[in-house]
């Protein structure tokens, strides 16, 4: 965990977490980050040219930041930079890094679509989201929602 900045310590003084942090802990916790790299980093090879490849994780979560809130690519980089949660969320540390550019987004994306990657994680994440009774539903503004699935009447 890297140190603390001032922006989260400001951050952390709030009345209560907004919706998108509420929606993004609950994203974070059902998706098994672990499972899903360990699909997706053999495919995503540095090569020995070029600038370093950026962490596969970070990828995904710009991606899925891109799906639920009906981003472009550089959408999601201006996003990411002007909010705290989203920041959060992708584990961008401007200290150490950067967000990265459309590009390399749209690159990330049509590698996991070429390998079929792309519908497998949505499926397996659709089937976890059942499992604790929720969906995904956008709002106004493309703000994704987590619904509560309600209980059949009998």
């Amino acid at each position: 965990m890297a140190q603390m900045t001032f922006s989260d310590i400001e951050y952390g003084k709030r009345k209560y977490p907004t919706r998108r942090d509420l929606f993004l802990k609950k994203m974070d916790e059902v998706i098994p980050w672990e499972e899903w790299m360990a699909q997706i980093r053999p495919l995503y090879t540095r090569k020995n040219h070029g600038r370093p490849a950026t962490e596969p994780e970070l990828m995904l979560r710009l991606i899925l930041l891109q799906d639920w809130y009906g981003l472009s690519g550089v959408g999601c980089e201006e996003a990411v930079m002007d909010s705290y949660a989203m920041r959060t969320f992708a584990g961008v540390d401007f200290f150490s890094g950067s967000v990265p550019d459309a590009t390399t987004l749209y690159r990330f994306r049509r590698m996991l679509v070429k390998n079929g990657l792309r519908e497998k994680l949505d499926r397996d994440l659709d089937e976890r989201m059942a499992k604790e009774g929720l969906y995904l539903r956008h709002g106004k503004n493309e703000e994704a929602l987590l619904v509560r699935r309600r209980k059949a009447k009998k």
